[in-house]
């Protein structure tokens, strides 16, 4: 017997209120604001789209009291708002079965016409057949991406079976629509560089050990086999989910996020803010619901990078964007996928104008990194460390392998003490690295506010390349795990339990109240208080029941 459950136990927290605040816009009663995409006009008006098929323009968002922004609901019936563009006061919708424009015709803000720009690509019907996007280039041209579909009787092994799911495309001005690349599986974040270097996020799953930042090339090969079929020098049919391909060449990752980091990661803008991070990336990240920040560099022409926290506890975080003055918003959403509350909605993160003490850069040199602060440091901190690699396969993620302490002889603080140089004597290619930083001080008796710092080692100077996520030997087939066990709840919560005072709902963490719950009606949670049970309706002599926690 398996009884599945969704456990609610989520606390809230204020955003390092010293240096930055959250709050949270205020949207009308009975409003909720899966939120999509988000996008600013020239006015300043912030446009956001919804999973719920809405479009809401939201006037005066920067206002110091969030209850004073206006919301106008400007388009509805749209299908899954998972992406959003605003080109020259234009307005373009990520629909799950297409790119639309959004046409006002009589200057009133209401949507009065929805354009179609393309529907050129596949959709089977299944569930998990999601589109993302929507970033453009300054020719106009627009990039999104799509999802594989999860099919049974392995919910977690992704299949492509409509054109170009697991693909990452894009979509000129005039509707003509390119593939760019293949090899993803939930490809739910995109951003785009001042270079034109376009970014994808993917999430953590079979053939992704944790989740993964590419630079994506045209025609590269991103790891998840289920696309293969859509490429020209390939069959069309469905490839092996449990064996990788033989001979194509897997691209690498410029980051592999940490899984204690990120589990659910979403888009990737620059920081164009002109402070100490300014030309760095912010990646969104909706089920430990923070920010993370993140540094890339090329290393005898291979791009990798570092990243660190942010933000913490901001909320289900799926799609961020700098506002025109300069506040950081974030736009919310977790039904189905699990997150941080709130799950839904629009944060804002404001900088109240005192830099912390960070860790503002890390490069990577021959005998280990040299380090760069916001701040100067007052002393050498005492730095430890670990590297590790993962494993690429079909399973549901790959926990870390081949972890060995780092094996530091030496920090050295500079005489301005704004950088330190670490040397190290067992780095290599192929590694994930995990520095930690202790009893670090600046001048003015601040401590390190984020004192972790991870670095993804495609390629050592001088040396050869290597992939972090190793191939290795299939596991086991999970049928041999599950056969003969009976599911007690699958579509009906209560087919098989009594209970009392039990219920089937939705559930949200009040933020005025942090220890309560918000419920309505819905089908994502179980929601108890004290004293109330369920009880199984059948008997049994004797067995083994399992708890799965969701």
């Amino acid at each position: 017997m398996i009884f599945s459950l969704f456990i609610l136990s989520i606390s809230l927290s204020q955003v390092t209120p010293e240096y930055w605040t959250v709050d949270y816009l205020t949207p009308p009663e009975g409003a909720v604001l899966e939120v999509g995409g988000i996008g600013f006009m020239s006015d300043g008006d912030l446009i956001a789209s919804t999973r719920r098929g809405q479009v809401w323009r939201i006037d005066n968002p920067s206002a110091s009291n969030p209850a004073d922004a206006t919301f106008t609901l400007i388009c509805e019936g749209l299908h899954e708002g998972l992406g959003l563009a605003v080109v020259d006061d234009e307005i373009f919708v990520m629909q799950r079965g297409e790119i639309s424009k959004l046409v006002d015709l009589d200057d009133d803000t209401i949507i009065d016409e929805v354009q179609t720009i393309t529907q050129d690509w596949g959709m089977s019907g299944n569930y998990h057949e999601f589109g993302f996007g929507l970033p453009a280039d300054s020719a106009g041209n627009l990039y999104f991406s799509l999802n594989v579909g999860f099919w049974d009787p392995h919910w977690w092994h992704g299949k492509s079976r409509a054109p170009y799911r697991g693909w990452v495309l894009k979509v000129s001005p005039e509707g003509n629509v390119t593939p760019i690349a293949g090899g993803f599986r939930s490809p739910a974040g995109l951003g785009l560089l001042d270079d034109g270097t376009l970014l994808v996020t993917d999430n953590q799953g079979d053939w992704m050990p944790v989740c993964p930042v590419y630079a994506v090339e045209e025609g590269g090969f991103y790891g998840h086999p289920a696309s293969l079929r859509w490429y020209e020098d390939q069959p069309d049919v469905e490839p092996s989910d449990t064996q990788p391909h033989p001979e194509i060449k897997r691209e690498h990752p410029v980051l592999w996020l940490p899984y204690q980091w990120s589990r659910s990661t979403g888009n990737v803008i620059q920081d164009k803010t002109g402070g100490p991070f300014d030309g760095q990336l912010l990646i969104a990240e909706l089920t430990n619901g923070q920010i993370l920040r993140a540094q890339f560099e090329e290393i005898d022409g291979v791009m990798q990078g570092a990243c660190w926290i942010a933000h913490k506890r901001v909320g289900s975080a799926y799609h961020i964007e700098y506002g025109p003055d300069n506040t950081l918003y974030a736009g919310m959403t977790n039904r189905g996928w699990g997150g941080l509350a709130p799950g839904s909605g629009i944060a804002r993160i404001k900088f109240n104008g005192d830099f912390p003490l960070e860790i503002k850069s890390a490069h990577l040199v021959e005998d280990g990194f040299e380090l760069e602060f916001t701040k100067p440091l007052v002393n050498t901190p005492s730095i430890t460390g670990n590297k590790y690699d993962y494993n690429y396969w079909w399973e549901y993620g790959s926990p870390q392998q081949n972890n060995d302490d780092l094996l530091i002889s030496n920090v050295e603080l500079s005489e301005n003490g704004l950088s330190a140089k670490v040397t190290i004597d067992n780095l290599e290619s192929g590694k994930c690295v995990m520095l930690k930083l202790q009893d670090a001080k600046s001048l003015d008796g601040s401590n390190l506010l984020h004192n972790e710092v991870s670095y993804t080692i495609n390629k050592m100077p001088g040396k050869t390349i290597a992939y972090v996520a190793k191939e290795v030997t299939p596991p086991i087939e999970r049928g041999e795990e599950v056969d003969g066990w009976l599911y007690l709840t699958w579509a009906d919560a209560f087919a098989m339990w009594s209970n009392d005072g039990v219920t089937l709902c939705n559930a949200e963490l009040d933020i005025n109240n942090p220890s309560t719950f918000k419920t309505s009606e819905g089908m994502s949670a179980l929601v108890a208080t004290t004293g109330e049970s369920m009880q199984t309706k059948i008997k049994t002599t004797n067995g083994e029941i399992k708890m799965a926690y969701m």
